[in-house]
This record gives C-alpha cells, structure tokens and sequence, in this order.
C-alpha cells in the first residue's frame, strides 16, 4: 500500500476516462520507480491524440508540490523538454490527481546503455546539450535534480530531449523552486553522473561506479578537456 493507502494498481485502470477526457489505454512500460505515481499511456479524447498521464496519489505527502512543480514546467519554454499539455488536482472531475504530458519522442538514453562503453566524443556532446537544457529551464526558474539516463530521451535524428523536469525532483520530496547555489551544485552533479554513466555504458551504476568513473576520468587525457574539467571538479 502506499502512503495514502491506495496500492500501485489502484492509481487507474484500462479503459478508465479521467477527468471527463482522457482515456487510459495501459501503463508506460518504464514507470518512474515511485509508489506514489504510475505512468500511463492515454487517449485525449477531446483531440484524439495520444497523451501519457502520470495518476498520482491524492494522499501521498508529495503530490501537492508535483501539481506545482508541473503547472511551473508547463509554463517552460524549451522545444527539448517533454512538455507538460494540463495538470488536475483530485477536485478537477476526477478521482485522481494528474498530469498529462506529451508522449516522449524517440528512446530513453538508458536503452542504448548495454554495457559498451559509449565514445567519449558522444558522451561529451550529449552532456553538453542536456546542461544546456537544464541552465535554460533554470533560468525560467525550473529544476529538474533528478536527472538520470531515463530522463533523457533521443529521437531517430539524434535530437536530445529531457523528461521530468520540476516534476521528478518533487515526486522525490525536493524543493524544486529553490534556485541557490547548493541546487546548482546538484544539477551539476547530476550531470556529471549521466557522464558517468555513458562511460560505464551502464543505465543505473551505483555511486560507487560513478565515483570510480569520475575518478579515472580526470586523469583520462582521451576525454575532451571541458568533460575531464567537469570530472576533476566534481571529484
């Protein structure tokens, strides 16, 4: 059960109409990991599109701050982030607070991390365009501190997209809205263990793996020197 008393299973069912609108059609094959949340694919039946919701328990103590976190992303102007489309608190014509969210485009980074160690010229770039992702949705006032290679998301012409932002980070009890130094610091962190993880070529290493990657790549004169910089700093 989970802390409002609702079970996983319980936050929507096939077929369900929410909200007067949209459909659950089945579950997201990669959920978020978290009791209190369940992904869903989902028919807008307003616009006949498919959407993805994310059904949050009503009870839970973090759903509140993901309902704000997301109303904020909405407002976010950034074509490389999954863009959230509407967000309903449990009193909006529906039993379940959610958020309804573009359908991602492409495949998450993690399915492409299978072992093999990714080239450091790629692993450089796509750093690069996933801190620059993050410093603009952090200069509209936007965290994401949650950052892992299932937040990121690569489409057929190599297009980088992140997935989350605000919301991940509130779903997992953190202040999202707080835009000081100690939150930088996190997102930089962040950052450099996705690095990490391309490296390793592994979609979740433990922090013992990430340390031990980073550790060997501030020696590593193979790396480009702005990654290996990256590297010696977080060390």
């Amino acid at each position: 059960p989970l802390l409002g008393g609702c079970t996983l299973n319980q936050l929507g069912e096939a077929g369900q109409l929410i909200a007067r609108r949209y459909q659950l059609v089945e579950p997201t094959p990669n959920q978020l990991g978290i009791e209190s949340a369940r992904l869903w694919y989902a028919t807008d039946t307003l616009l006949s599109k498919r959407v993805r919701l994310i059904m949050l328990d009503p009870a839970a103590p973090t759903t509140a701050d993901a309902l704000d976190a997301a109303r904020r992303t909405a407002l976010l102007d950034n074509a490389h982030t999954v863009r959230v489309r509407s967000v309903a608190d449990s009193t909006d014509s529906s039993l379940f607070p959610f958020i309804c969210t573009e359908i991602p485009i492409g495949a998450q980074l993690s399915s492409f991390l299978t072992g093999a160690q990714v080239p450091a010229d790629q692993v450089h770039a796509l750093a690069g365009e996933v801190a620059s992702i993050l410093a603009d949705a952090r200069d509209q006032g936007i965290r994401h501190l949650h950052l892992t290679s299932d937040s990121v998301w690569i489409d057929s012409s190599g297009e980088v997209y992140v997935d989350g932002l605000g919301i991940m980070a509130a779903l997992a009890g953190r202040n999202t809205a707080e835009l000081s130094s100690e939150e930088d610091r996190l997102e930089a962190k962040g950052v450099v263990a996705l690095a990490a993880a391309m490296l390793i070529g592994h979609p979740h290493p433990s922090e013992q793996q990430i340390a031990s990657a980073v550790e060997a790549g501030t020696s590593d004169l193979e790396l480009p020197e702005r990654l290996r910089t990256a590297f010696i700093r977080e060390f």
